[in-house]
């Protein structure tokens, strides 16, 4: 059975596929790639993409019937501790913690130096919570994604690119 997918021609190098938020397969490719080829490499990686399918959509399914009091309680439990490690590390506290209702963003960071979290963050392991935090503590020091907030990160989260996969379904 032919997996359905939104193709998007771009000025690149190489073809790359995600799976968005609502489960859907979106294939970015460079111009001139034939939809054969396309195919093949969505074919190849089938049974991965069927599986990333199921997660997002159960995990959406765990979100409409997530309880936000027991995500945010869970979340303070594990993110707390963190920030308090990573404010030793780093030298920096935030001025203020928030936890929201987002859900296409784990984490931000404003100028006033206050960071905010996802309820939903809760759901991920904490690998990828830890990294999250690093992220956000990281733009008290830096406040964009330049070649020094990575910097920072990699002193303090030299693992960070594996704790970030666990954030984003991509192929």
């Amino acid at each position: 059975m032919e997996m359905k997918y939104k193709l998007i021609y771009a000025n690149r190098k190489t073809v790359s596929i995600r799976i968005d938020e609502n489960g859907a397969l979106m294939v970015r490719a460079p111009y001139f790639t034939s939809k054969n080829e396309i195919e093949k490499i969505i074919e190849k990686h089938r049974p991965k993409l069927e599986k990333m399918i199921e997660n997002v959509l159960l995990k959406e399914e765990a979100l409409a019937e997530a309880d936000l009091s027991v995500l945010e309680e869970r979340l303070k439990s594990l993110v707390l501790p963190l920030v308090e490690k990573y404010s030793e590390k780093m030298g920096i506290s935030p001025q203020k913690i928030k936890f929201t209702n987002a859900k296409k963003r784990f984490g931000s960071c404003n100028s006033r130096g206050t960071i905010c979290f996802s309820r939903f963050l809760a759901l991920y392991p904490l690998q990828a919570i830890e990294y999250v935090v690093a992220h956000e503590m990281a733009h008290l020091l830096e406040m964009n994604h330049s070649p020094r907030f990575y910097a920072i990160i990699e002193k303090h989260l030299p693992d960070w690119r594996d704790r970030k996969k666990l954030l984003v379904l991509k192929v």
